[in-house]
C-alpha cells in the first residue's frame, strides 16, 4: 500500500496508539504487530468483549452506512486490530461510494490478519495472539477452515482457545490477556448513581 492510510478514525486515536499503528503499517513485521497489540491492550478503551462488531453489523444490515462508519470511527481505539471491523468499514465505505476509503479499510483488514498470523503458527505451543474473539473466526475463514467446536483449555498458566475444524485440524489461540482484562473489568465496582451519595 503506497503511503500512509487516510483512515479517518485515525485522527481520533491516542497519540501512542496512532504512532504504533503507522509503524506497523510501514514495517509490517511480527515485532511491530506485537508492539501495537501491547499498546492496544494497555489502552483505557480496550474492551475485548464489547459488542462493537454486532452493533456495526446491525447498522449495515439496516442500510445505515454513514452511521456504521461514524460508530466504528468512535470506537477505533478499541477495535483497530479487528479484521472484522475494518471489513465492515470497507463495506460501509463501498456502499457510500467512497472507493478510496473502502480500499484503505480492505488493506487494513488484510494487514491485521497477517499481523495475527505472524504471532505464531496456530499450534498448541505457538498459538496465535488475538485481541477479540471474532479475530479467531476471521483467521479460520482466512485459512479456509470451518470451525466445528471451540473449547477453553489451560496450558502452563496460559488460557488457550482450541478451535477444532471440520477437516480434522486444530487451530490454537492464546486468550490469556483477554480473559485477564475481562476479570479486571468484572472486579471493578459498579458506578455510583447520583442519588447514592452514601456509597464510598
Amino acid at each position: 500500500m503506497g503511503g500512509q492510510p487516510r483512515a479517518k478514525g485515525m485522527m481520533d486515536m491516542e497519540d501512542r496508539l496512532r504512532a504504533h499503528l503507522l509503524r506497523f503499517i510501514e514495517q509490517n513485521t511480527p515485532e511491530s504487530y506485537r508492539e501495537l497489540l501491547e499498546v492496544v491492550r494497555a489502552s483505557r478503551h480496550y474492551n475485548p468483549y464489547s459488542d462493537v462488531v454486532s452493533e456495526a453489523s446491525d447498522l449495515l444490515e439496516n442500510g445505515e452506512f454513514q452511521k456504521a462508519v461514524d460508530y466504528l470511527h468512535d470506537r477505533m481505539d478499541n477495535c483497530i486490530l479487528s479484521p472484522r471491523c475494518h471489513q465492515l468499514m470497507c463495506i460501509a465505505y463501498d456502499k457510500l461510494g467512497d472507493a478510496d476509503g473502502a480500499a484503505v479499510e480492505a488493506q487494513l483488514a488484510y494487514f491485521m490478519l497477517e499481523g495475527i498470523l505472524g504471532t505464531g503458527d496456530g499450534s498448541e505451543t505457538r498459538p496465535y495472539l488475538v485481541s477479540r474473539t471474532e479475530d479467531e473466526y476471521d483467521v479460520l475463514s482466512y485459512l479456509e477452515k470451518t470451525p466445528q467446536m471451540q473449547s477453553l483449555v489451560e496450558r502452563s498458566g496460559r488460557k488457550l482457545d482450541r478451535q477444532q475444524c471440520k477437516d480434522g485440524s486444530t487451530i490454537w489461540f492464546d486468550v490469556t490477556e483477554q480473559l485477564a482484562h475481562l476479570n479486571q473489568m468484572l472486579e471493578q465496582p459498579a458506578p455510583k448513581k447520583p442519588w447514592q451519595f452514601w456509597r464510598r
